[in-house]
């Protein structure tokens, strides 16, 4: 799942994101119960702004507007994601003004690969690309 700090033969440290599973990018049923009590009555900006709220693990990607809705766009840090409807009235799917929707796992693994290109530490390979004998894997490799 995700990805693995792997060193070339020549010593160079890179990342290696593992090969596509859907259940790696599918948001787990738990995750959208517990997504489901964001509280009611509050912006989606101010629970998006909460320190410690049920949205401060995710990452804002970007906001995008759809069916004349202004929507924006998260990943958690397991790197599946979720599209938050931004409302001035309110949130929580509770209160029927604003929705949370899970995105597809091969989009949230789309979005990812995408985000990949943004990484500037250190290179990243996609597993499928790489011979195994060409990377000097970690132990528990693939585990």
């Amino acid at each position: 799942m995700g990805k693995a700090f792997a060193t070339m033969p020549d010593g160079t440290r890179i990342l290696v994101r593992h090969g596509y599973r859907s259940a790696d990018f599918t948001v787990p049923k738990a995750e959208l119960e517990r997504l489901s009590h964001i509280r009611a009555g509050w912006t989606a900006e101010e629970v998006l702004a909460e320190r410690d709220g049920e949205l401060s693990g995710y990452r804002r990607i970007r906001d995008f507007e759809r069916d004349g809705k202004q929507w924006t766009l998260l990943q958690n840090p397991s790197e599946y994601a979720i599209e938050f409807e931004l409302t001035d009235t309110g949130t929580g799917t509770g209160t029927g003004t604003g929705e949370i929707r899970p995105l597809p796992p091969q989009e949230a693994w789309t979005l990812a690969l995408e985000l990949d290109k943004g990484e500037t530490r250190y290179p990243i390979a996609l597993e499928d690309n790489l011979e195994r004998t060409d990377v000097a894997h970690p132990p528990n490799w693939g585990a």
